[in-house]
């Protein structure tokens, strides 16, 4: 089972730009990764696999993630960062900075697959 949220108005499951981080901090406290999807000021969107967070003493919650676009992961258990900016409104876009491109996007969606019941048959 998976549940999704976006920032995206008048979609089902929207909600605000600081409920998205918390609840991204929550199920990231809870062990289960975190799907999230971005957006850019030009080009297509992108997503990638948040595994874990710090919070920053400026105001940011550090989101460590596995990025299907760049290799694996050598010394660490990631290989992209995204910052994700605490003090921008919901009607800030691009606040937020992925590290590895360093440039500003806006972390808009994401995805988690919750743990099914133990007598759940899986349908594949």
């Amino acid at each position: 089972m998976c549940e999704a949220y976006t920032t995206e108005p008048d979609t089902p499951n929207t909600v605000s730009r600081s409920i998205l981080q918390e609840m991204i901090k929550m199920y990231l406290d809870d062990r289960q990764p975190v799907m999230i999807g971005y957006s850019k000021p030009s080009g297509p969107g992108h997503a990638l696999v948040a595994v874990a967070y710090r919070r920053e003493a400026w105001n940011r919650l550090r989101l460590f993630c596995l990025d299907p676009s760049h290799g694996v992961p050598f010394m660490h258990p990631w290989n992209n960062v995204i910052d994700l900016d605490y003090r921008s409104s919901d009607n800030d876009d691009f606040t937020d900075t992925n590290y590895w491109t360093e440039k500003k996007v806006c972390v808009n969606d994401f995805l988690v697959i919750v743990d099914l019941p133990a007598e759940t048959e899986c349908p594949f």
